[in-house]
């Protein structure tokens, strides 16, 4: 029930949409999840509608709470790409031998290093071409990567989220999912 004249409203009944089996059992799923609500936290800052972000982040969930090892660890990566493209911004161009260097603030390939520190290079850059070229969170069971990579992508997606959000500020839950991916 919604009464405009007061600040707390209540529902009088609901039902589940869907059941989740591994999420809330499950600590590196749970931990996962944590990260990916606490992300769009920080990234929505108005309470409006957004239909397509929504079903967006059903999809996600859904996704992890079926996935095995290999997509639950690659699930916040994929995410976060995703997450800047629903909001409006992403990486454009793609790795290669004349564009080894992805910009982070500029969001973009470029073949020499910024004046800034904003970017990575190499091994790292062409990781996430590869990862933007995934169609489905179903291509990330075959998506391989050592902690330490995983890591790393994981901490530059952040930050290329953070230099687009204003006042995006601190997930506390960033270094747990760094602890659970370990």
């Amino acid at each position: 029930y919604n009464n405009e004249l007061k600040n707390l409203q209540f529902i009088k009944e609901f039902q589940w949409g869907y059941m989740y089996e591994n999420v809330f059992f499950n600590v590196v799923k749970n931990a996962v999840a944590m990260y990916v609500v606490e992300l769009l936290q920080h990234c929505l800052k108005q309470p409006e509608p957004n239909a397509e972000l929504y079903f967006f982040l059903e999809d996600t969930l859904k996704q992890l709470d079926r996935a095995n090892d290999s997509l639950t660890a690659n699930l916040p990566l994929y995410f976060n790409l995703l997450l800047a493209n629903e909001l409006g911004f992403r990486m454009l161009g793609e790795y290669s031998a004349q564009t080894p260097v992805l910009d982070l603030k500029e969001g973009l390939f470029t073949g020499e290093s910024p004046v800034h520190p904003n970017y990575i290079i190499n091994e790292t850059a062409q990781l996430t071409s590869n990862l933007y070229a995934v169609k489905s969170y179903s291509d990330l069971e075959n998506f391989h990567l050592n902690r330490h990579v995983r890591r790393q992508l994981l901490e530059a997606y952040l930050q290329f989220i953070a230099l687009h959000i204003e006042d995006f500020g601190e997930l506390k839950s960033f270094p747990v999912l760094q602890e659970v991916l370990s």
